[in-house]
């Protein structure tokens, strides 16, 4: 049987730019063909990241449909026209944003008459602008400030007054400063076509003309916040952010949000250990270069005062139950060796939105304590969003996939449910949960009850911070969010994606990894008996397990090598790095 006729390469032209040849797709935008030559990172570069070829631009982006009314991108372009038997060069200045590539095309970005044009644009861009930058949350991120600089006169060539906007709040989460907006129409384009709910609109004429919303219709669909980041100017505020921090005093970090299935990439900015907001990061195949509102707000935790740092012991005196590391490792190694010698009821729990490397680790440690009664806690499904150019799942946990992968859980519910039952019919006497959701045990009340069963003897519990879980456990060791440190989730449309820690120094606690590698270096050390099987332990073998001598692990692997070892037997993890996955944005795996 003939085989299938290989699919055609993709036609191709060849152009150069500033006399660099270079071959591109036929029909690509001029303006994102000069965006990306040159550079390595094919990503939607800020003013601050552009190439060789950079031209400015304010209203133009890759999300949203084409505008052309900034005018800022102009640039010089030639092309051949056929003239009798001769091809003759036509020269013309164009908006790059609004023309597409062809065969033989000549692209100036530099020269004088074009840097001319680029400043005659600024001084009308500067016509009705404030001079206002010091108080300006955007200064320091800001296109209108960098573009004056760059491309700017050196004075303005107007002196009168300027026309006065409204500046108002368009919602909960947004201001306005219409003094500041140079009607890009980006905002109006991101709610007529990412979100589709179209709230904002052009009010007013000629140089009176300001972004504004219609009567009774505020700025408050889900993905409102997206209008914020893509403003160029200081127009439009987030007032979670407003005069919180300056932007060159932040800390920025890539991160992959886990507040759901979805995994958006995200960039986290930090001042001094605290995270001040959340922004958008570009992965077409999964957000492209969208966030939720959510994502954006819901981080206060991370910092939150419930956060401790030290182990926790409730038989400690005195209003302080925090004690020493090597304190609280022993006594938590100690009541795991108990739960070993009774397996049969004993439970283990964690929360599915753990990293892989988590559970890999979690899953080691349950096999050397003989654990087989295994359960993960879901958190409670949220809203799911359905608009126009963004879809999220209701499913608030960020690895459920993993969970089934690498612990052979097929429904959480289901396995939490064997535990309830198990609790409350005095069958789970030793639990140990490795907890880490944002809200804590919200909307779990029946697994909070089970927990709180008198049967339920001993609790040895990993958290980030302190709640109901740490109030009925014997043992609490302090962790640290997915904020902290480095790992991977598979999403809900298996795509595998791997982190670093977006705050890269830890604010309290220790990482899970690292607690859980302690944990079963002193449960099972190398070389050291393990926990009696059930089936052994029926059969009338011997319950008790000798306590191993306490000793530290040599190395503690960092998750970049957990992942390795772990995909070294996960089938559907092999070929792949925590390098290559977050080189490329993700893989998609088969469960």
């Amino acid at each position: 049987m003939a085989g299938m006729a290989p699919s055609p390469a993709p036609a191709t032209v060849n152009i150069k730019i500033d006399g660099v040849p270079y071959t591109v797709p036929k029909g690509a935008n001029v303006l994102d063909v000069c965006l990306k030559a040159g550079r390595q990172n094919q990503d939607y570069p800020d003013q601050r990241e552009g190439g060789p070829h950079y031209v400015p631009h304010f209203c133009w982006h890759p999300g949203l449909s084409i505008s052309g009314n900034c005018r800022m991108c102009f640039v010089k372009v030639t092309t051949y026209m056929k003239k009798g038997d001769q091809m003759v060069p036509n020269t013309m200045p164009t908006i790059a944003c609004n023309s597409v590539v062809a065969e033989g095309m000549e692209i100036d970005t530099r020269s004088d008459e074009v840097q001319k044009i680029r400043a005659g644009i600024m001084d009308l861009e500067l016509l009705n602008h404030p001079l206002d930058c010091p108080e300006c949350d955007k200064a320091g991120e800001c296109r209108l400030q960098d573009y004056d600089y760059d491309y700017g006169n050196d004075h303005s060539k107007f002196d009168f007054k300027k026309v006065d906007r409204h500046i108002k709040s368009l919602g909960s989460k947004i201001n306005i400063w219409g003094t500041r907006c140079i009607l890009c129409s980006r905002c109006i384009r991101v709610c007529d076509e990412v979100s589709g709910t179209s709230e904002l609109a052009f009010v007013n004429r000629g140089d009176r003309s300001v972004i504004d919303i219609f009567p009774t219709r505020p700025l408050e669909n889900e993905l409102a916040l997206n209008t914020v980041e893509v403003c160029p100017v200081g127009a439009l505020k987030n007032k979670d952010f407003l005069y919180t921090a300056r932007v060159w005093n932040l800390e920025e970090n890539a991160g992959v949000c886990g507040l759901c299935s979805k995994g958006c990439a995200t960039r986290v900015d930090s001042l001094k250990g605290v995270v001040k907001r959340i922004m958008a990061r570009e992965n077409v195949a999964v957000n492209q270069y969208w966030l939720c509102d959510q994502g954006r707000l819901d981080f206060k935790w991370v910092n939150g005062d419930k956060r401790f740092d030290r182990p926790l012991l409730k038989a400690s005196s005195g209003p302080d139950k925090s004690v020493s590391w090597a304190k609280g490792y022993a006594a938590a190694a100690e009541l795991l060796q108990k739960a070993a010698t009774d397996s049969a009821n004993a439970w283990a729990l964690i929360h599915a939105s753990a990293t892989n490397e988590e559970l890999w680790l979690f899953k080691k440690l349950t096999q050397a304590l003989g654990i087989t009664n295994i359960a993960v806690i879901a958190a409670p499904d949220r809203k799911p969003i359905d608009l126009k150019g963004f879809k999220a799942p209701a499913d608030a946990n960020a690895n459920r996939a993993g969970a089934r992968l690498v612990l052979g859980v097929a429904s959480a519910e289901e396995s939490l449910t064997r535990f309830i039952e198990a609790a409350k019919s005095s069958k789970a006497r030793h639990v140990l949960v490795v907890s880490g959701l944002p809200h804590g045990f919200e909307g779990l009340s029946a697994l909070t009850e089970a927990l709180g069963q008198q049967s339920v003897e001993n609790i040895v519990a990993l958290d980030f911070q302190q709640g109901l879980l740490t109030e009925l456990a014997q043992v609490s060791l302090a962790s640290q969010t997915w904020f902290e440190t480095g790992g991977s989730w598979i999403n809900a449309d298996h795509r595998l994606q791997a982190f670093r820690p977006a705050l890269p120094f830890g604010i309290k606690g220790r990482p899970v990894t690292e607690i859980l590698q302690e944990l079963l270096s002193r449960v099972a050390p190398q070389g050291a008996p393990m926990a009696a099987a059930p089936a052994a332990q029926a059969a009338g073998a011997a319950t008790a397990v000798a306590a191993p001598p306490v000793t530290r692990p040599r190395v503690v692997l960092g998750a970049a090598a957990l992942f390795d070892e772990m995909a070294a037997q996960v089938e559907s993890l092999k070929g792949h790095s925590h390098l290559s996955l977050v080189r490329s944005k993700g893989a998609r795996v088969e469960l």
